[in-house]
């Protein structure tokens, strides 16, 4: 196989991967276990506190989110031939490049919201 062909296709699934993991990991927090916890009382703060700390939850999901949203740049750039404008201009690249926007806004919401509560 080629070596671009094995690059795309490891960007590619280390995106598509991390970024399941990164969805699915986040709607299930706030969804289910922030309302349990909150229902659970003081007890629910001292559950969430020993999730990050036994399991490294927020670690993972950071580290699932950068994995996703670097990947995400990177294949970007690839797809567009290093964002040549005639491209990012186009419908696709509008579209792609609209996902990548509110991709970043998660990423920077994520990180302000579980980066005070590990520390």
């Amino acid at each position: 196989m080629e070596v671009n062909l094995i690059y795309f296709l490891i960007l590619k699934l280390t995106h598509v991967a991390c970024g399941i993991f990164w969805v699915g990991a986040a709607v299930m927090t706030a969804v289910f276990m922030q309302p349990a916890a909150k229902s659970l009382g003081p007890d629910g703060g001292k559950f969430m506190q020993q999730l990050a700390k036994t399991n490294s939850y927020p670690f993972v999901l950071n580290a699932a989110s950068t994995l996703t949203v670097a990947s995400g740049f990177l294949l970007y750039w690839k797809i567009s031939d290093g964002f040549r404008s005639e491209w990012i201009f186009s419908k696709y690249g509008i579209l792609l490049w609209m996902g990548g926007i509110f991709a970043l806004v998660a990423y920077c919401i994520g990180f302000t919201i579980t980066r005070p509560s590990n520390e």
